[in-house]
């Protein structure tokens, strides 16, 4: 709702410099009820096809502007962000390219988000992409939250001992 389609890159499923507030479009109608039935607030994210999305940018649609550029960086960890044209195309290409990004980043937003000064916002579904995810934030010292989790109940330990949030999905 709101974003006019511009919260994903076609041609790289990696673009974690994209700011999502462009993609805000406060005069898109979608917002209407929403506002009407109280929501004031939204988080923008990258496409969940996306493995490293963007900067989340918090909005209000009530107000018709963004409150906060580059307010988490979005990382894709799961199935979505897997395609079996483009790379990666499985699981372990995926983590391998998350991992890849965070060792070569030197002074970007994976560096920032090592260092616990950019919330990151990891996209799970499953529980064994919920218990990667969680590892892989205790791992890198990652703060934020995991999104999605329907079954989060089931992975609470991995969750809770990666001292992540969780954002479910609508």
């Amino acid at each position: 709702t709101g974003a006019a389609g511009e919260t994903s890159e076609s041609a790289r499923k990696s673009t974690p410099t994209a700011d999502l507030a462009y993609a805000f479009d406060p005069a898109h109608p979608g917002w209407e009820a929403l506002v009407a039935n109280g929501v004031t607030t939204v988080v923008l994210t990258a496409g969940s096809d996306r493995i490293a999305g963007g900067m989340a940018a918090i909005v209000s649609p009530a107000r018709g502007e963004v409150v906060k550029r580059g307010a988490a960086m979005t990382i894709g960890m799961s199935r979505r962000s897997i395609s079996s044209s483009v790379e990666p195309t499985s699981y372990a290409g995926l983590h391998a390219h998350v991992k890849a990004a965070f060792e070569a980043d030197a002074g970007g937003h994976f560096s920032r988000a090592k260092a616990g000064k950019l919330p990151v916002m990891i996209e799970a579904i499953s529980r064994s992409e919920v218990a990667r995810a969680a590892a892989f934030a205790k791992q890198h010292g990652l703060a934020g939250a995991i999104v999605g989790a329907p079954r989060a109940d089931e992975t609470l330990d991995a969750i809770k001992g990666a001292k992540l949030g969780v954002v479910f999905e609508p």
